[in-house]
């Protein structure tokens, strides 16, 4: 029974963790040096994050694109 409930402790911390990890990205848009609106999604996290970092994708599936705010204009 002791394997058991430690099995099922492992399954939930696993799960709770990678849940975690996702993050939660809403809908939002970046303007270019060019001027041009992209629209995709942005990773939503602490407010001392959000102020150093942009975490970017254009979809669900695309690649994350991470602006510092040091390389803003």
């Amino acid at each position: 029974m002791k394997e058991f409930r430690l099995f099922v402790s492992v399954i939930c911390l696993a799960v709770a963790v990678s849940l975690y990890g996702q993050g939660d990205f809403r809908p939002g848009y970046i303007i270019n040096t060019d001027q041009d609106t992209i629209y995709g999604q942005i990773k939503i996290n602490s407010e001392s994050r959000n102020v150093r970092t942009c975490v970017f994708r254009t979809g669900e599936n695309a690649e994350v694109c991470i602006i510092y705010s040091m390389e803003v204009d």
